[in-house]
């Protein structure tokens, strides 16, 4: 960032300094701060005119009013000659008078900027009356300059007479429709600052304005910018509820629900190793409409609070104190927050670039409520980013054969593996044509092409569909690729892409957000000129917003609003242009052959008012009415629906809402003395999205029913979530259902290594489960978490055999776990029970999260 040239100087960024100027409007003779004004010099010459018409025998009077205005017309050039001694007057003639006095004209050096017509109409209006004097008789005074703005004064040599010559039109120029905010307007659309433009107009020899009337102009130009950005937001959002309703894309009390596009920008750039910018930025967009509905931004920092020693009362700028990478997830927070009362909108579905930071802000702050869940889609190009980055990192690997390494890395073969996914997400998206056109089969077919997907690319087309290729002949790499264990590397990593097969089958990106971040780039210099010193970052940033939604027409919106009319003539005809050469450029692009491959605190946010909880009648009343939803629920239909579990959307909804067994050990083991107040938190706000341990629990999930199902010769079938008949707000999900009596629970343990089941026993790598007397069989530990789950689950399904799975690189182990109903009623039923009516029933009902309060203390008596 060059600091130097617009960091360390506050004028540079067009904000004002910490000191105040003075105006610096060049004042050469004549001015409205003169001793003598050119309106009294007139009236004496008018009514010198009066008299000599009236008397043409009084000559000695004219004589004598004629020597009176030369002499203070010498004096007033002396004068402003010494005030203004600082600056050089450079006189270039000197032009005699019909008295005799020989006055000096002024030489203004430099050039001007003039308003063409109304400059020259100027020029035809002077003539004096009974004279004939014309401009050529004029003989200039002095020059003042406003800004961009220059004001002329002119002597008439023969009768005195004085006349102002004005750049532009001065009846016309409002504060809004000026040249000078006209100026600031063009430096906030190229991305240029005060100092930018000093230089500018100093290469071609034309007085730039000063910082403080910059300040003035930047200032009038910003509630102009707010005023204008929310009322394209407000549009876009209007447009967005009308689309959802259209697609019947409404709750149950008609509130729209819509996704939208999320990502943020910050003012300088990182090179992934210096994240302490002062200022970001995050913008919401609509995903069907493509359009902003939410933008903010954070600063730092406060030039005046910064650099004042004694700070003087003013709009402090800075608004965020914590670190410059939690600002995005701040701002996109707030504008879920404030979308229905802002916009009586629902973000029901988050399209985000996988930063999980952002999603677990929104989890935690609950804006719809704790039974609401926003969903996660992850932008396509950012997941075939990552995964083609794992696959060239295998090539960094020194201690695999480079032969085997350059055949798996190398460019043909990396765009080879982005083009195998991108046709499977086009063909399970659009064209496929299976009886059964359900998300889920669309998914576990999209699933298996991924992961058939690198034995494609190697030559062994055994298990290719007809759509995904035409079965040429080609070596076969895949055996030596296996050999060296490469192979298991690409399957490890396509297997950790198809875990993400619902976000691929949206088949969306982020590009929309990404082109909103590069306009923000063009509007702020490219990163490299420093405008977080106050404001000028923050409306740079709502000048982009108003330029992305109007389609690139910020200069024709802004001279519309503040001339309150049409654009100007060159305004419009720039617009034009570019609109040409955008829809020539997009017809070349589509000529051509796509190449489908080339080388925060919790105290933090607005403060609203604390709102209290409702009072016992109304609690009641909801609580109720809450329950009989839950017991009139359609169990087989939600069993259906959430046969995917942890990637069913509708599977986290409807757990929200209960309690399930994977939580009963932690719930039925809680002290009396222990504040229900944690739990309630992860379980309803929970923002954990897994680790290495859970990833290898998903990928070996299929590989230990496999060999159970080989073992026991019995057919593991899914399941879905289970609601309990007699407590509807209980429920379980197990990992497989078998027979008509029995259910299977997986536990994978990834630090164990190589380790047998029991090896892994034995030597602490897991903790629960014992071995018995000889050490050749082991049992799960009856007061562990896993074994609540276990007896939870079978009382819920009705079952009575669980098949519990103990599962490592190296084997597995099997026990056979029988229902236990005296320990439910117990050890369990009671305590879940009141758990979720004293403690988890009360925010469901009557949250306080979504208010931003500090959640309920309550405390079990069991």
């Amino acid at each position: 960032m060059e600091a130097e040239d617009n960091e360390t100087d506050p004028v540079t960024d067009g904000d004002s300094s910490v000191v105040e100027e003075s105006e610096n409007e060049c004042n050469y003779g004549v001015g409205e701060n003169s001793k003598y004004t050119s309106n009294s010099i007139r009236n004496k010459t008018e009514e010198n005119d009066s008299d000599t018409d009236n008397d043409d025998n009084d000559n000695s009077q004219m004589e004598e009013s004629e020597n009176e205005i030369s002499s203070f017309l010498i004096d007033l050039c002396n004068n402003s000659s010494a005030e203004n001694s600082d600056q050089e007057l450079p006189y270039e003639t000197e032009t005699e008078h019909c008295t005799g006095e020989v006055y000096r004209q002024l030489k203004i050096p430099g050039r001007r900027i003039i308003e063409m017509s109304y400059f020259f109409n100027q020029l035809q209006q002077i003539k004096h009356e009974g004279f004939g004097c014309t401009f050529s008789d004029l003989t200039l005074l002095s020059e003042k300059i406003e800004g961009f703005r220059s004001i002329f004064t002119f002597r008439c040599s023969v009768c005195n007479i004085i006349e102002r010559l004005h750049t532009g039109n001065p009846e016309n120029s409002t504060p809004q429709s000026s040249l000078n905010v006209a100026a600031v307007t063009g430096t906030i659309a190229t991305g240029i600052g005060h100092s930018q433009l000093s230089e500018l107009f100093a290469a071609m020899d034309i007085p730039c304005m000063t910082n403080k009337t910059y300040t003035k102009c930047h200032q009038i130009l910003c509630e102009v910018i707010d005023e204008e950005n929310e009322r394209l937001m407000k549009d876009a959002a209007n447009e967005e509820a009308r689309l959802a309703k259209e697609c019947g894309d409404v709750t149950k009390s008609g509130v729209p629900i819509i996704s939208v596009v999320v990502d943020g920008a910050w003012s300088k750039r990182s090179y992934r190793t210096n994240y302490n910018s002062l200022s970001g930025v995050a913008c919401i967009i609509g995903a069907r409409t493509k359009r902003i509905l939410h933008v903010n931004v954070k600063n730092k920092y406060c030039v005046v609070c910064q650099r004042s020693e004694h700070s003087r009362e003013h709009k402090c700028f800075r608004n965020w104190n914590k670190t410059s990478t939690s600002m995005e997830a701040a701002i996109i927070s707030e504008g879920f927050q404030e979308s229905i009362k802002k916009y009586n909108l629902i973000y029901g579905r988050l399209i985000g670039d996988g930063d999980s930071s952002v999603y677990k802000r929104i989890t935690e702050s609950a804006p719809y409520g704790p039974t609401f869940v926003v969903e996660k889609i992850e932008c396509r190009n950012h997941l075939l980013r990552n995964y083609l980055n794992k696959i060239a990192d295998i090539g960094k690997d020194t201690k695999l054969p480079i032969l085997f390494r350059k055949k798996v890395t190398n460019s043909d073969v990396l765009g080879r593996f982005r083009n195998a996914v991108t046709k499977a997400i086009q063909y399970r998206t659009k064209h496929a044509t299976q009886i059964n056109n359900s998300m889920h089969t669309k998914a576990e077919l999209l699933r298996k092409d991924i992961i058939n997907g690198p034995r494609h690319i190697f030559g062994d087309h055994s298990n290719c569909e007809d759509y995904f290729c035409s079965k040429s002949e080609e070596d076969n790499l895949v055996p030596e690729l296996k050999a060296h264990g490469i192979f298991a590397m690409i399957i490890n990593i396509n297997q950790r892409l198809a875990n993400n097969v619902y976000s691929l089958l949206h088949n969306v990106d982020t590009n929309c957000a990404e082109t909103y971040n590069s306009i923000v780039a063009k509007f702020v210099g490219g990163k490299r000129i420093n405008f977080s010193l106050k404001n000028s970052y923050e409306y740079r940033c709502k000048a982009a917003s108003i330029s992305y939604n109007s389609g690139g027409s910020f200069l024709t919106n802004m001279q519309t609003l503040l001339l309150r009319q049409g654009p100007g003539h060159f305004a419009k005809t720039l617009c034009a242009k570019r609109k040409k050469q955008n829809g020539t450029l997009t017809k070349k692009r589509n000529s051509f052959k796509k190449r489908t491959f080339a080388t925060v605190d919790d105290d933090y946010g607005a403060k609203t008012n604390q709102i209290e909880d409702v009072d016992m009648e109304t609690y009641s009343k909801k609580s109720a009415e809450f329950m009989e939803t839950l017991s009139n629920c359609d169990r087989s239909k939600i069993f259906a629906e959430t046969l995917l579990q942890s990637k069913s959307e509708v599977w986290h909804t409807e757990r929200k809402k209960r309690l399930t067994a994977s939580n009963f050990g932690r719930i039925c083991k809680l002290r009396r003395t222990t504040s229900t107040a944690k739990t309630i938190s992860n379980l309803l706000y929970n923002t954990f999205r897994g680790n290495i341990a859970t990833s290898f629990g998903l990928e070996s999930e299929e590989t230990a029913i496999s060999l159970f199902e080989k073992d026991y010769s019995k057919k593991v079938i899914k399941s879905g979530l289970i609601i309990d008949k007699v407590l509807p707000f209980l429920a379980c999900s197990p990992d497989g259902l078998v027979d008509d009596d029995g259910i299977i629970e997986i536990k994978s343990s990834h630090k164990s290594g190589e380790l047998a089941p029991i090896e892994a026993v034995l030597q602490g790598a897991i903790d629960f489960c014992v071995a018995n007397n000889d050490k050749n069989r082991i049992c799960l530990k009856r007061n562990h978490h896993y074994y609540y789950q276990i007896q939870g689950a079978l009382h819920i399904s009705g079952r009575n055999l669980c098949y519990f799975l103990v599962y490592t690189r190296s084997g597995l182990h099997v026990e056979e776990i029988k229902r236990d109903d005296v320990f439910w009623r117990e050890n369990m039923e009671k305590k879940l029970t009141e758990f979720y009516m004293s403690a988890l029933l009360p925010e469901l009902v009557d949250s306080r999260r979504s208010r931003q309060q500090k959640l309920r203390d309550t405390y079990q008596s069991h």
